[in-house]
């Protein structure tokens, strides 16, 4: 799950998100607001990087994972396919202590 919080801690948003398999390969599944699920396919992967797409979806059509140099991980979201490193919407994650 993926909650997005403002500044003085209140949550404004949230996302159920799974990485199931389907058809041989592993498919990332998003429900943002818990509302319909989309679902991306992975397209590449190495030991920092995950990369998932859905090139007939509005927005986004990728989905970026990287770990960072601080062992932290970003998520980079982009309307295009061709995701540029200045493009796209980028979050940095953090795992929560709060359950």
């Amino acid at each position: 799950m993926s909650r997005t919080v403002n500044a003085s801690g209140k949550m404004v948003g949230f996302e159920y998100l799974r990485i199931l398999e389907r058809d041989g390969g592993p498919v990332y599944v998003a429900q943002p607001g818990g509302k319909t699920a989309t679902e991306f396919v992975l397209t590449e992967f190495s030991a920092s990087r995950a990369v998932f797409d859905n090139p007939r979806h509005d927005y986004p059509k990728r989905i970026v994972y990287e770990l960072a140099a601080s062992s932290s991980l970003a998520r980079r979201r982009s309307a295009t396919e061709a995701l540029a490193v200045s493009r796209g919407r980028r979050l940095d994650c953090r795992r929560s202590t709060r359950c």
